[in-house]
């Protein structure tokens, strides 16, 4: 696995590899021209969080500060790409909920639809405008030379641990808050969490305990879950935007359509989470050992 630490290597190495090939692959991937815009701007974001996994496994060997100024970086060069990328996921899913949702006609969302569309288009020409793109990559490659020039970054695997002690315990406490309130900022934060559980799995591939239970099929289907569930809570709040709002006719039936879906997401969600996030902290670190 081309993101997983190799047993026939160093943890540093692997750390520093994996890094690498992220984000040099990234930048690659965002500089014009574009095949496909959309596409690349899904696997930039993609991208993007998974290094802010990364970082945060290895938060205390970094340190505070450096881990701070990673985590920022790369948190606001996913503010960006994040934007467009709704944008264009809200687009579909408008789309599917008129093929979908009973009785829902395509002639209900033309209107909401066309601002749509007209909204993706002004935040592509604004992006254009600024060279964001290109600048977005020669970023990424300084940021890239630099953290290839760092000292010893992590010796062996327990450097590792605290991290991913912090990952499972916020995870932990987020399904809780989620189980108890089912807020859409709940289930928010609480896929973001299951993201980097998922990619901590996935780095550390060939060292996961097999005892833990936790593979990465369950992982994926939990952060699948919870991604389509976000997706349609970001449409939902569209619905009831008093803007966009009149913009879209027979409301009542896609507000059904759309609270019928994430319920039946949640649902299992939580119940796969329960599955994942039954161990205390303490018993799932101890894996680790």
């Amino acid at each position: 696995m081309e993101y997983a630490i190799s047993t026939e290597e160093t943890v540093d190495q692997g750390i520093k590899r994996i890094y690498s090939n992220c984000v040099g692959q990234t930048a690659s991937i965002i500089r014009p021209p574009f095949h496909n815009l959309n596409e690349a701007v899904h696997n930039t974001r993609k991208s993007f969080k998974f290094m802010r996994a990364l970082i945060r496994l290895i938060r205390t060997p970094l340190g505070e500060e450096d881990y701070k100024q990673l985590n920022l970086f790369f948190r606001d060069m996913s503010r960006f790409v994040s934007e467009l990328r709704d944008t264009h996921v809200i687009i579909l899913i408008l789309q599917h909920v008129a093929t979908e949702a009973h009785s829902v006609r395509h002639k209900d969302i033309e209107q909401g639809l066309d601002e749509l569309q007209r909204r993706e288009q002004r935040l592509l020409e604004k992006a254009e405008e600024k060279n964001a793109f290109e600048e977005m990559a020669n970023s990424l490659e300084e940021n890239c030379e630099s953290f290839l020039e760092r000292d010893l970054i992590a010796d062996n695997l327990p450097d590792l641990r605290p991290g991913v002690q912090e990952i499972f315990r916020n995870g932990r406490e987020k399904f809780n808050l989620a189980n108890e309130d089912g807020t859409k900022e709940h289930f928010h934060e609480w896929r973001k969490e299951v993201k980097y559980l998922l990619h901590i799995f996935q780095i550390l591939n060939y060292y996961w305990p097999e005892e833990l239970d936790i593979n990465g099929k369950s992982l994926t289907q939990l952060s699948d879950y919870l991604g389509e569930e976000h997706d349609l809570a970001l449409f939902d709040t569209l619905l009831r935007d008093d803007d966009f709002g009149p913009l879209l006719s027979n409301k009542k039936a896609m507000t059904s359509y759309v609270d019928q879906k994430r319920s039946f997401l949640q649902r299992s969600a939580l119940n796969l989470g329960g599955f994942i996030y039954s161990k205390s902290e303490e018993e799932f670190i101890s894996y680790f050992t």
